[in-house]
């Protein structure tokens, strides 16, 4: 019996030290969490501008139409959420715009709250005119509309 008990221990024990090793082991085989997703979203913001936006632009008008965007994929793929006055072009002004406000939108509501306005001088300084709906956070929308409006670049910093 007394064996028994020992043997009992002793497999315990093994099953207590093998249980963070199997733990550790199912998580790196899992896919990306939303945390993980929410955190690549700043570095694919920076990725959409550079020399893919000139290239892209076969008509050298400074925007780019659906056709145009599809060269770019992560532009392409967030069209509609750049396109914010919905002319159906995205403009450079746009896409930095949306570069800027995907860096900071923390937790990926599509809104900015002050704090996750803060370092975007432009839209922290002007925050309550910004916005207009007066819910406390701004959209990207409204920070394109107050930047046109004001003849101010959108992603200043």
């Amino acid at each position: 019996m007394k064996q028994t008990r020992i043997a009992m221990i002793i497999a315990s024990a093994f099953a207590l030290a093998a249980a963070p090793s199997f733990a550790a082991d199912t998580e790196t085989h899992s896919s990306p969490s939303l945390t993980d997703k929410v955190k690549e979203l700043p570095q694919k913001a920076k990725s959409l501008m550079a020399p893919k936006f000139s290239k892209a632009d076969k008509d050298s008008d400074g925007t780019l139409d659906k056709a145009e965007a599809n060269a770019v994929p992560d532009i392409a793929h967030n069209f509609d959420a750049i396109d914010t006055d919905k002319d159906g072009t995205v403009s450079r002004d746009e896409v930095r715009a949306y570069d800027q406000f995907a860096k900071r939108d923390k937790d990926s509501d599509a809104t900015l709250d002050k704090n996750e306005a803060k370092g975007w001088t432009s839209v922290s300084k002007n925050f309550d005119a910004i916005d207009t709906d007066k819910d406390g956070t701004v959209s990207l929308i409204e920070v394109n509309t107050f930047m046109k409006e004001n003849h101010s670049h959108s992603a200043q910093k």
